[in-house]
């Protein structure tokens, strides 16, 4: 049986943290390409759920090299039947202790929005 690859699209909030942590962390594009071949790999196996579809999910950043734990956070929205993951957001645990469902919720309104 042939698993059909996963299709990945990213919120404006994602490409604006993103492009931000790139800054300082120069590793960071290849780490999160190692994160999208786990995905690639077992998609309804990453992270933690926190509601709905969305998940949380930790990536080691090389550059600081600590592993996952005192690295960067991931917020994804999976959609198994159309595989397709949402990068909602990305941050520094060092900078960020934890992301609200409200804050989740809102970036998730703004890309149904500009969708519509």
């Amino acid at each position: 049986m042939v698993r059909e690859a996963v299709k990945f699209q990213f919120s404006d909030d994602f490409k604006v943290a993103f492009k931000r942590l790139l800054k300082k962390y120069r590793t960071l594009k290849q780490d999160l390409l190692k994160v999208m071949d786990e995905i690639q790999e077992s998609p309804s196996e990453v992270g933690v759920p926190l509601f709905a579809t969305v998940r949380k999910m930790r990536m080691a950043i090389s550059a600081k090299g600590r592993g996952k734990s005192g690295s960067a956070r991931l917020i994804l929205s999976l959609y198994q039947q159309e595989g397709i993951v949402f990068f909602l957001f990305i941050y520094d645990k060092n900078e960020m202790e934890n992301v609200s469902d409200e804050f989740i919720k809102e970036i998730l309104k703004d890309m149904e929005d500009a969708e519509n």
